[in-house]
């Protein structure tokens, strides 16, 4: 991976609040970002339907989230 030149921003208490990177840098990092992060759409679809349970799915969801 090829490195990202950045400055980083402190608050009053020198806290990092913000890392600033040049432009050039960020269009490059962007594409790779959307892509990292993209959802699957066709993983998910592969999955409809595929988990099969009894019930109410409402009342299955507040009982799990009562336990």
């Amino acid at each position: 991976m090829e490195s990202v030149r950045k400055r980083i921003v402190y608050d009053e208490q020198q806290r990092p609040v913000q890392v600033l990177i040049p432009y050039e840098d960020w269009l490059r990092i962007e594409p790779m970002l959307q892509q990292a992060f993209a959802p699957n759409v066709g993983a998910i679809e592969a999955l409809r339907g595929k988990v099969r349970f009894e019930g109410d799915p409402v009342a299955i969801q507040r009982e799990m989230w009562s336990a």
